[in-house]
């Protein structure tokens, strides 16, 4: 009986295939309305202009590899859901990437959106007038948009939209926040750049910590909030470069 039930089923599993074979080649099922969704940064007039199914595509040789490969052009998209829905709808959904970053460069102005998968999104316009600093406007903005501000940027980053960053001034900075713990990053409100080797963070009381490079940061740390706690609202500028010979100004 055993053998009788299996050999079945694998025929129908091959009739199957083939009737799906078949129905692919065909019009069955040919795509009539595509279902896709506003998000705050994208139409979806856009959505459907970038997936750009086209009239002979049906619901059975959709390639939605192809289709979220397309989407994802736009570096707003973190991923995209495909959702088939018989007889003739697609129904796309897309989830828009997390802001991580203001990344705002050494000269010229200039900012950049940094989604929290380290990818590059778009440029940022930062409106400075005579009274303000750039740095104090990218502040504002990172500020408003609940992320990080990574100022001071050394002009050599280049950010390309879509594309992931692998510059390594903002990875040195990625790898200091992951070894902060949640207390002490939770305090910073921006992060200063000059070169992989000359980073410091400003915290929300106003005090700047100089860190250095991205190495002994749980050493650096703790340095760093006992002259805090020792010297509590005393010290404006703390260098823990070398944590065990730290220096303060109060």
């Amino acid at each position: 009986v055993i053998v009788v039930a299996s050999g079945t089923r694998i025929v129908l599993l091959i009739v199957g295939a083939i009737s799906m074979a078949i129905l692919s080649h065909t019009d069955a099922f040919t795509i009539e309305n595509i279902e896709t969704f506003d998000t705050e940064h994208i139409l979806d007039a856009d959505v459907a202009r970038l997936a750009n199914i086209g009239e002979r595509d049906t619901l059975l040789n959709l390639d939605e590899n192809k289709i979220r490969e397309a989407v994802m052009r736009n570096p707003w998209v973190g991923s995209v859901d495909i959702e088939r829905v018989f007889p003739d709808t697609i129904r796309l959904r897309v989830n828009e990437r997390m802001l991580g970053a203001v990344v705002a460069m050494s000269s010229g102005g200039k900012a950049w959106l940094l989604g929290n998968d380290n990818v590059w999104i778009e440029p940022l316009k930062l409106e400075v007038d005579e009274s303000e600093s750039s740095n104090d406007v990218a502040l504002a903005q990172a500020s408003s948009l609940g992320v990080i501000l990574i100022a001071n940027v050394p002009a050599n980053v280049a950010p390309a939209a879509g594309c992931a960053c692998t510059d390594g001034p903002i990875q040195a900075v990625m790898n200091i926040a992951a070894q902060l713990s949640d207390e002490f990053k939770n305090r910073i409100v921006c992060y200063s750049v000059s070169s992989e080797d000359d980073i410091s963070c400003i915290l929300d009381s106003g005090v700047e910590v100089s860190l250095g490079s991205d190495t002994n940061i749980p050493t650096k740390e703790m340095v760093a909030m006992r002259v805090l706690n020792d010297y509590e609202g005393q010290v404006t500028y703390i260098n823990v470069r070398i944590p065990s010979r730290p220096t303060y100004i109060s």
